[in-house]
């Protein structure tokens, strides 16, 4: 594999991760009330800070974010790694249907 497909490749993985990420907080948040809609919420704001924050310290210096694709994969990470068992409780639990 070359270098610019394993680059291709995590490029790939990284937009993906952030594109599950926003869908399953969008999901969670159209499906979800009361006390459960805060988790989702919180996390969609902190992927979004993120993202606002590599958005306006590189046009302010270029090189300060030159790691940002790891900083949209620990984001991803935190949503995948909180999410998903808050969704198992909730289902499992507290199933309102």
């Amino acid at each position: 594999m070359t270098a610019i497909a394993a680059m291709l490749l995590f490029l790939f993985v990284v937009f993906g991760g952030t594109a599950w990420s926003v869908f399953a907080c969008w999901r969670a948040i159209k499906y979800w009330s009361g006390v459960w809609l805060l988790m989702p919420v919180l996390l969609l704001a902190n992927l979004a800070f993120i993202v606002i924050q590599i958005i306006v310290d590189t046009s302010v210096d270029p090189t300060s974010h030159n790691l940002w694709p790891f900083e949209l994969l620990l984001a991803d990470l935190l949503c995948a790694a909180v999410l998903t068992p808050v969704a198992w409780l909730k289902q499992r639990f507290f199933n309102d249907e």
